[in-house]
């Protein structure tokens, strides 16, 4: 009778433990969804930043450029000259174009990232309670075949 109550202790204790740790790891995954989401923020507001500082810096370029043929004599408002400003000015804008999909693709993988373990988390509560569930029907049939046994036993019938 004693084996019986000590073993369905034994494994009540567990199936909460198994349980919890199903809790935790959720929780650890929501935790790391929202850091990821954090870190998204951070970055968008320096790739912003980044981004017009850029662009700060290709007006002054092109100004520099416009004076400097201005200042030689040469026609800035027609022929290969501004043809040369519209390309110069085509491939700055392609740089921050190209700083602004280097920090979308890491945003997207950092969110990726995030919600797989959030994923995961949510996978490994749902296993840890059904282990835990188990493991609390199991101990519960072992503890019943051993009051089984221990009744058998005292009435003489074994």
């Amino acid at each position: 009778m004693i084996a019986a109550i000590a073993s369905m202790a034994g494994t009540g204790i567990s199936a909460y433990g198994q349980i919890q740790a199903g809790k935790a790891a959720r929780e650890a995954g929501k935790a790391a969804q929202a850091n990821a989401a954090a870190a998204n923020r951070q970055a968008a507001d320096e790739s912003r930043e980044r981004m017009s500082r850029m662009r700060a810096m290709h007006q002054q370029k092109m100004g520099r450029l416009r004076a400097s043929g201005g200042k030689s004599g040469i026609d800035i408002g027609s022929g290969s000259f501004e043809d040369l400003l519209e390309e110069s000015s085509q491939r700055m804008e392609l740089s921050v174009y190209d700083e602004h999909y280097r920090n979308t693709m890491d945003m997207r993988r950092r969110q990726y990232k995030g919600d797989l373990a959030a994923w995961e988390g949510r996978q490994q509560q749902t296993s840890q309670t059904l282990r835990g569930f188990g493991t609390l029907l199991t101990g519960t049939g072992r503890a019943a075949h051993q009051l089984h046994l221990s009744q058998m036993m005292s009435s003489g019938t074994a």
